[in-house]
């Protein structure tokens, strides 16, 4: 709704399970930094869509995408205002609890890149 994204890695890639195995969680750093450059893209191409005298101007972006580290029991990919960070009780909580900021990147494109890197 409204372009808005979160990518959480599930708490059980990160314990042993007897019962079956696990695929390897991954590092969620390199995703942020592409969808960082693919944000960046995407709010150019709008605010050079909205200028009238056709001359981009520099994008300055009050979010970024960021993740957790990767050994925290849930890392989550988020779009977060520069400066804020969420507490425990936020990252374990219900979505619906913490902030979801709305993304510059197309519903079909974000799951493209998404998939692209799994």
């Amino acid at each position: 709704d409204d372009n808005r994204y979160e990518v959480e890695a599930k708490y059980t890639q990160f314990v042993q399970l007897v019962s079956r195995p696990t695929w390897p969680r991954l590092d969620m750093a390199p995703l942020a930094a592409i969808l960082n450059k693919f944000e960046a893209q995407f709010a150019a191409a709008a605010t050079f869509r909205d200028v009238d005298d056709d001359v981009a101007q520099p994008v300055q972006l009050d979010v970024h995408w960021t993740t957790s580290s990767l050994t925290d029991t849930g890392p989550l990919l988020r779009l977060q205002r520069r400066g804020e960070s969420l507490s425990k009780a936020q990252r374990y909580g219900h979505p619906c609890e913490r902030p979801i900021y709305s993304s510059t990147i197309p519903p079909h494109q974000m799951q493209a890149i998404v998939q692209s890197f799994l």
